[in-house]
């Protein structure tokens, strides 16, 4: 369930790994992931993307406008970019 009401209290959004789960899957999933980071940097909020495991995770990723990248390639450490 995607709440506006508490997406718009929040000063940092989190991007669920099942995102990038399903851009694997479907890359047509990657359009959806644009847009919400845009409305996520339209409210002046910051982004962190989850569920990056892989080099490939991070290649697609850091092409996109996000502010924080988090996953087990980082050893769980979130990296500013």
């Amino acid at each position: 369930m995607f709440s506006f009401f508490l997406m718009n209290r929040s000063k940092y959004i989190k991007i669920d790994k099942s995102f990038i789960n399903q851009i694997r899957k479907n890359k047509n999933y990657l359009e959806y992931l644009k847009g919400l980071l845009k409305t996520i940097n339209l409210n002046g909020q910051k982004s962190i993307v989850e569920g990056v495991e892989t080099y490939e995770d991070y290649l697609l990723v850091n092409t996109l406008d996000c502010d924080y990248i988090q996953g087990y390639y980082f050893n769980d450490l979130v990296i500013i970019k």
